[in-house]
């Protein structure tokens, strides 16, 4: 068992050191370097406790997670596999040179999430993973398959169209409810509407039809905002980093908690290859799983109110495209240059510089509302 840790050791840092000539990150490669020392120490340290024993165990898991997801992603960028590219919008100038980029790495991150989810907290018997974290799952995973269906259409007739949207919102709200009400059997959950002075009503079958649209509208959100190099997946890393502290002070350490970090781990590898200038795109199968996980994890701890709050560029970005279509049909006019409002900043800012605004200003937020609820 020994001599198993220390080859395991041996593999992490021998990784780290080819992380680190590959990537020019160093902060990227000090958090793994960070994950690696639990398990490294633990070998100095002759009285092991419980709670050590855990440091080292999820620092292992995050560290592997996010080794095996950079490799991955760094094989198949190599690979470049040019039938996997990018289709881009014709009338964005500016991003005619991504035509060549590959996409579906959402399939490659999320793919490592499920695979360190199942293989370290679940087990042989699940002892860590309970019906309720099968659920979260369950929803990123199918929202996922949805997001990787319309990739594949694109893929295949070459533009950036994919299935219509009328079809697509019927599929993802349908495959929402049936989720909900097949684990509402299994599960307690709060059918009581979670606003204040009105939290003693209980609505039973129409809080599935609540949380469904909850779940839709952020996976939609995610993907609308997935339109500059970086944007997304930063926000994104955000609302984890705020779901993993809030859940962290209110409930303790927990397979949920484990379950957001190893989507936070996996996510932060592959933000090496899509910050500005992108070497991947994640594609609506990356964009549409995060959302729904985002949107899960909000709901199962009811804060879905926060959400509009801790995912606050996702709400923006659904409202410029909504007031957009609004203004055209009913005034005949434009409100933004373009909608999302991503590429009407992109007009008078660079595409790096939007990316930060947007990112900075989300972390502002979410420390805002991390400091009111904390």
């Amino acid at each position: 068992m020994e001599f198993k840790f220390k080859i395991l050791q041996i593999v992490q840092f021998a990784s780290l050191l080819l992380v680190n000539r590959i990537n020019t990150s160093k902060l990227y490669s000090f958090i793994i370097a960070l994950l690696i020392a639990p398990s490294i120490a633990m070998n100095f340290i002759s009285e092991k406790s419980m709670y050590l024993i855990f440091i080292s165990q999820i620092s292992d898991i995050l560290s592997f997670s996010m080794i095996c997801t950079f490799f991955a992603l760094y094989t198949y960028i190599k690979i470049k596999n040019k039938k996997a590219s990018q289709p881009i919008s014709k009338y964005i100038k500016k991003h005619k040179h991504k035509r060549n980029i590959p996409t579906l790495g959402g399939v490659i991150f999320i793919g490592i999430f499920l695979l360190y989810s199942f293989s370290s907290l679940g087990g042989s018997d699940g002892k860590f993973l309970n019906i309720q974290h099968y659920m979260i799952i369950c929803i990123t995973v199918l929202f996922g398959l949805i997001g990787f269906y319309d990739d594949i259409i694109k893929l295949y007739y070459k533009n950036n169209h994919g299935i219509s949207a009328r079809y697509k919102f019927l599929l993802q709200f349908v495959t929402s409810i049936v989720i909900l009400l097949v684990f509402k059997s299994y599960l307690n959950l709060n059918t009581n509407l979670n606003i204040k002075h009105f939290d003693y009503l209980n609505f039973n079958y129409l809080t599935i039809i609540w949380w469904s649209f909850v779940v839709v509208s952020s996976a939609n959100a995610v993907n609308l905002t997935d339109g500059l190099d970086g944007l997304a997946g930063s926000c994104s890393l955000v609302s984890l980093l705020f779901l993993i502290t809030f859940q962290i002070y209110h409930f303790g350490f927990s397979a949920n908690v484990a379950l957001l970090s190893i989507m936070f781990a996996t996510l932060l590898s592959f933000m090496q290859f899509n910050k500005y200038p992108a070497k991947i795109f994640m594609g609506d199968t990356g964009s549409m799983a995060l959302g729904a996980f985002l949107a899960i994890n909000h709901l199962v701890i009811s804060c879905e109110w926060l959400f509009i709050l801790t995912g606050c560029i996702f709400v923006l970005e659904t409202l410029s495209v909504i007031i957009q279509i609004f203004s055209i049909k009913v005034f005949k006019r434009k409100v933004f240059i373009i909608a999302p409002i991503h590429h009407h900043f992109e007009h008078y800012f660079h595409e790096k510089n939007v990316t930060k605004i947007f990112y900075y200003f989300m972390l502002i937020v979410n420390l805002g509302v991390l400091f009111i609820y904390i």
